[in-house]
């Protein structure tokens, strides 16, 4: 059976259901908040295995630790910093969708649900089940173990975004967010560079694809890449622009692969959505328009010195002082552009 759930009560009611049953619990979900333990207090699983994006600061610690001493016996929970799924998973069925774990199926907590709309599937087609445990056993292979200094080092990460995880978008727009530092303490950065040579695309397409070849979990992903480009930020979200002919445009956001996949010179990345970085859709174009509108002046320069990275709090804090796109983008917005 296949199903489509459309409400959080009817997802949760789902996912206990399947861990009331199961013998077996994989979890690969991202984000985990207050309440989340309780999705197990009925399971009589006899393995629990969990993977958790803990150090984004979107993950409560505490919660986990609770998880960790309740299925110390028969689980384990680990990290990854690159993870965004949200896929619970059973030997009897798995729910697939945007809800991550809690008490209310959102990793936020408290008056930050308020307006979060969500959806999931529940499959129960053993075919798919298989094919799915295949996938998450190679994910939590190549997760992290969590020591103590993780969740020691996650709680100072935790405590410093409580106060910054966004609300459900409807009354914060681009620029408050920025003021009230809703995107501060993230590692996403800019990159702009200048444009490849058409010889130069058709040689990083050919080693996009030889990479791809090579290593089966990029089987399908879409691939950018870089040329000569040492400076990129590793296994980092990056806002990619192109510098060229006078104009700065968007090439897109891309999670950088590490400095091993690099081949003859060309540097890859996993091109995402806004989705993956946690930025409601209307921020992610502000953001894009920013950045252009910021680095206009310096064109000359960047295309001088052949590419600028940067850390977003850090543009951040220099877009704050520009009083001139800060009402540009006020005028966007009111506008609807």
């Amino acid at each position: 059976m296949t199903k489509i759930l459309k409400e959080n009560d009817e997802i949760l009611s789902e996912i206990k259901r399947l861990f009331k049953s199961a013998s077996k619990i994989k979890c690969a979900v991202a984000f985990w908040g207050k309440g989340a333990s309780d999705l197990f207090s009925n399971s009589k699983a006899k393995k629990i295995e969990i993977t958790c994006n803990l150090m984004s600061g979107g993950t409560n610690p505490y919660e986990i630790e609770i998880i960790m001493d309740n299925i110390k016996k028969n689980g384990e929970v680990r990290m990854d910093t690159s993870l965004h799924a949200k896929v619970f998973w059973t030997d009897k069925g798995m729910v697939i969708g945007s809800a991550n774990a809690s008490a209310n199926g959102l990793s936020l907590e408290g008056a930050e649900i308020e307006g979060w709309k969500e959806m999931s599937v529940l499959i129960e087609d053993q075919k798919l089940i298989k094919e799915a445990e295949k996938w998450f056993d190679k994910v939590f292979l190549k997760s992290k173990e969590i020591k103590k200094k993780d969740i020691s080092d996650s709680k100072k990460i935790w405590k410093k975004q409580s106060g910054n995880r966004v609300n459900s978008g409807k009354e914060l727009s681009f620029v408050e967010a920025i003021k009230s530092g809703v995107y501060s303490n993230r590692k996403i950065y800019i990159t702009i560079v200048g444009n490849l040579n058409k010889l130069q695309i058709k040689k990083g397409n050919i080693l996009k694809n030889v990479l791809k070849k090579k290593d089966p979990e990029l089987f399908g992903e879409n691939i950018g890449f870089w040329k000569d480009y040492e400076p990129i930020p590793r296994e980092k979200y990056v806002f990619s622009f192109i510098c060229e002919n006078g104009k700065i445009t968007f090439d897109g956001l891309l999670y950088t692969l590490p400095k091993t996949k690099d081949k003859k010179g060309y540097q890859f990345g996993i091109i995402k959505d806004y989705s993956s970085i946690e930025m409601p859709e209307d921020h992610f174009k502000m953001m894009k328009k920013a950045i252009i509108d910021f680095y206009k002046e310096d064109i000359d320069k960047i295309e001088e010195i052949e590419g600028d990275e940067i850390e977003i709090s850090d543009f951040f804090k220099k877009l704050l002082k520009r009083k001139d796109i800060l009402e540009k983008l006020k005028k966007n917005l009111r506008n609807g552009k």
